[in-house]
């Protein structure tokens, strides 16, 4: 069933558990997250940038709302890091169920002004809205891939914690319905990279403490599944991950040399379903679809 993310979330939170928010890159990526949905009996966010599929983006959308109107389980369709009106704007006409309005590389009173006002938008046409505050880290290869780049400059690529008592001003004057939050999570590192920094968990306790809305964690690939569990009992509703995805896909795409010259979609989305179906269990949204 074709949803926002609104309740999806809310009761994530509420139950503590977190829906995982896969990197749509493909139709075969489409395929496996809403498969391994439905095989797990959770919910799902498709998470789609707005450059993920250039001139065709329109034509894909359509494909993932055909998919996720027939799914037995909640999917929701949100637009990845919405860095300005043109974007956002774009999510609504093509029919994304969520957006995400990312102006946090901005001064906070500008954040907090534009986000304010596509969030009286987006609800108009029933659409949930993901702010962020504090600025997320970025490895110079991530950024490179990414449709943030077109936003944010090398000076901005550091990265900012979230401010708790911030946060709470942020969610009261603009409306989100989730807010992502940096805690030293960075985009497309690994445990083992000199730019991983461990999660800061404390600081996680004092904004969920101050804010009502799901929190949501991006950059969480390298994490470990310890640190997950523990920032998802604690608040998180919602993680992004897109690095660890992508290179399982990888890899099961190059295990067979006669295959390894051509982006093969059985592969691709076996390679998808695996992680994802682990982040499930992790994230403990197993089974939360029917109840």
């Amino acid at each position: 069933m074709l949803v926002n993310m609104k309740e999806m979330l809310e009761k994530a939170r509420r139950e503590g558990y977190a829906v995982i928010a896969p990197s749509i890159e493909s139709e075969a990526c489409i395929a496996a997250a809403i498969e391994t949905a439905e095989e797990m009996r959770s919910p799902v966010i498709l998470s789609i940038r707005i450059n993920a599929f250039d001139d065709d983006l329109e034509f894909y959308i359509g494909i993932a709302r055909m998919h996720a109107i027939r799914a037995t389980v909640p999917v929701a369709i949100n637009l990845d890091h919405g860095r300005c009106i043109e974007d956002n704007i774009r999510a609504i006409h093509y029919g994304y169920t969520s957006m995400m309005v990312d102006r946090s590389a901005k001064p906070y009173e500008e954040n907090v002004k534009e986000v304010a006002e596509m969030v009286r938008l987006a609800h108009m046409c029933g659409m949930t809205v993901e702010g962020e505050l504090g600025e997320l880290g970025w490895t110079a290869e991530c950024l490179a891939n990414s449709v943030s780049a077109k936003y944010v400059t090398k000076d901005e690529m550091e990265q900012e914690l979230t401010d708790p008592d911030m946060a709470a001003d942020f969610v009261e004057r603009t409306g989100v319905d989730c807010l992502a939050v940096s805690l030293g999570n960075k985009a497309g590192v690994a445990p083992d990279s000199p730019d991983y920094k461990p999660l800061d968990l404390e600081l996680l306790k004092k904004i969920a403490a101050k804010t009502p809305v799901p929190l949501v964690l991006h950059g969480s690939s390298g994490a470990g599944k310890d640190v997950m569990q523990q920032a998802v009992k604690l608040g998180i509703a919602k993680v992004n991950v897109g690095s660890n995805l992508r290179g399982n896909a990888g890899k099961k795409i190059l295990s067979d040399p006669v295959r390894a010259k051509r982006w093969v979609f059985q592969d691709a989305k076996a390679g998808y379903k695996e992680p994802i179906a682990e982040y499930m269990t992790i994230f403990g949204s197993v089974g939360k679809a029917d109840n």
